[in-house]
């Protein structure tokens, strides 16, 4: 019987173990596959990377633009990884300048393409860079922020939408063809050169990285240019990174120890000089930041704080903060900055891809919904030699959708 007994007992605690470990295993069961998260957000500098110099020339195809500003030349293409291709194109603009109607506001209605599936194109919530073939998104496009009619307090830090008509902030748009020359030509350069297709000129304003002498550019001439019909874009080439692809502009780098201090002082010379140049309020500014290496966070890093903080101030001063820079370097490290949610970039982008048809709404590094309507421009060739008027100009040429310098109405 006592044996009988311990065999009962026996049964009794095995049967109870089990019984526990079926309830501690049900609610694990019950769980059902884990979700796969999130692509985690990229920083800025990796990618693929991108031909070096020496790999292509100028002008060939693939060539993705000079390690240097618009018309300050430079060795090649920059070296370095840039961002993945959106596997949502751009969708692009009838006709040959593939522009939108410059009168027809209602472009601001077409904001339901913004590139990526989930990525509202900069309105303010921003998430990481997905991959094509991505099958964990299964958001809908995200529906756009009607635009604000009211700006924002100048010390507030936010992600400025990329996607408002510049008008609303009192902006001139120009849309057509452009050029920048390293030197403001003479006026009768200027005047001769009104036959030929160009409407708008880049000029440099001011900045320690200025490569070229202005012995033409004063207020009287830009009254003058101005009366004659051109449209002005203002550039300043300040500090660079400390990684710049070319040597020659590393003698200006970023103060890493007073980042925000010498933004802002260099944006209070630009405006300076814009001032004395007669250029109003609501002009843009574009900073010129040339080619350097992306695959360091120490090279990336400087450039994102500079321009964040230079951008503050334009803004603070009633100017709009337009940015410059290499697709591949600057222009691929600001677009991944916007998907990454960063606040207080450059209202407008002027990329330069080398080698490529024209066009402002397709470049490959950009997100299709991002910095526009009128917010872009594309330099599409470079150091191209041309006559008009019996006047021959070293010129790169643009294509511009984008604000253009305002003109005080005075001689």
């Amino acid at each position: 019987m006592r044996d009988n007994n311990r065999m009962i007992r026996l049964v009794v605690v095995m049967m109870a173990s089990l019984a526990c470990g079926v309830v501690g295993i049900l609610p694990v069961a019950a769980k059902g596959p884990t979700r796969p998260g999130p692509h985690p957000a990229h920083s800025a500098g990796d990618g693929p990377g991108v031909p070096g110099p020496g790999s292509a020339p100028f002008g060939a195809p693939g060539d993705s633009g000079p390690s240097t500003g618009p018309a300050q030349g430079g060795p090649g293409p920059v070296p370095g990884p840039g961002l993945p291709g959106d596997p949502f194109p751009g969708i692009g603009w009838p006709g040959d300048l593939r522009l939108p109607d410059l009168g027809d506001l209602r472009d601001l209605g077409n904001l339901g393409d913004l590139g990526n599936p989930g990525d509202p194109g900069g309105v303010g919530v921003v998430g990481g860079v997905d991959t094509p073939g991505d099958s964990t998104r299964a958001h809908p496009p995200t529906a756009p922020t009607p635009p604000s009619t009211q700006r924002p307090r100048a010390s507030e830090s936010r992600v400025w939408p990329t996607t408002e008509d510049p008008r609303h902030h009192g902006a001139q748009i120009f849309q057509g063809w452009g050029l920048d020359t390293c030197s403001a030509p003479p006026l009768d350069t200027m005047r001769a050169w009104r036959d030929s297709k160009y409407g708008a000129i880049g000029v440099y304003i001011g900045g320690d990285s200025r490569s070229c002498p202005q012995d033409h550019l004063t207020h009287s001439w830009v009254h003058k240019v101005t009366t004659m019909g051109w449209r002005l874009l203002p550039v300043y080439v300040g500090a660079q990174s400390p990684c710049a692809t070319n040597p020659n502009h590393r003698g200006n780098v970023i103060d890493e120890d007073d980042i925000d201090g010498q933004a802002t002082h260099e944006a209070d010379d630009a405006v300076r000089n814009a001032e004395d140049l007669g250029m109003e309020r609501n002009s843009p500014i574009y900073l010129d930041m040339e080619s350097y290496d992306t695959n360091y966070r120490y090279c990336t890093r400087p450039v994102l704080e500079f321009t964040q903080a230079w951008s503050r101030e334009l803004r603070a001063r009633g100017y709009l903060p337009g940015f410059y820079s290499n697709a591949n370097a600057g222009i691929a490290q600001m677009e991944r900055a916007r998907r990454d949610g960063h606040p207080d970039l450059p209202d407008l982008i002027w990329f330069a891809r080398w080698g490529v048809e024209p066009d402002v709404y397709e470049e490959p590094k950009l997100s299709s919904g991002a910095w526009r309507p009128h917010r872009r421009v594309h330099q599409y060739a470079g150091d191209r030699r041309e006559t008009h008027g019996g006047r021959t100009l070293v010129i790169d040429r643009d294509l511009v959708d984008a604000p253009v310098a305002i003109i005080r109405n005075d001689a």
